[in-house]
């Protein structure tokens, strides 16, 4: 998720004066790749843990390989794929994470409950905030000089 952060910034990072030299500025496009083969190797270790540690590991691997199939689908240049793929691999991170733990440790479960309660509130929250900053953008004045 955090390489994915980055796409929409490429450009201006690599412009900026002095230049904000991120991973994804460094590797260019072949920055998706390597977000790619991150989330290949969550996806591997997960699978592995099933195999030789634990079978309820295989809730990690399918939420892994579900953000693996996030992670291929994204375009990096469109910021609507991005956002939408960002809080998508957020999600099932999140739901990998905590449904592998209350699968191993029953007495974790709530956390479950949090996240299904919260991450919703805090979209919705986010959204409001998000619509008052663009509508406010719209309506504001172009600067002198410039076209409306």
């Amino acid at each position: 998720m955090l390489m994915m952060h980055h796409y929409l910034d490429r450009i201006p990072d690599s412009r900026a004066l002095p230049p904000k030299t991120t991973t994804i500025v460094l590797l260019g496009r072949a920055g998706r790749r390597y977000a790619i083969l991150w989330a290949a190797i969550a996806l591997a270790g997960a699978c592995l843990l099933t195999a030789l540690v634990d079978e309820r590991f295989a809730i990690a691997a399918a939420g892994f390989a579900l953000a693996l199939g996030v992670h291929a689908a994204v375009d990096p240049d469109d910021p609507a794929s991005v956002t939408r793929a960002e809080l998508g691999v957020i999600l099932l991170g999140m739901g990998a994470g905590l449904g592998t733990a209350a699968a191993l440790a029953p007495a974790l479960a709530w956390g479950l409950v949090a996240a299904a309660v919260l991450v919703p509130v805090e979209l919705a929250l986010s959204g409001l905030a998000h619509r008052d900053l663009m509508a406010a953008r719209a309506g504001a004045a172009p600067a002198a000089g410039q076209e409306p």
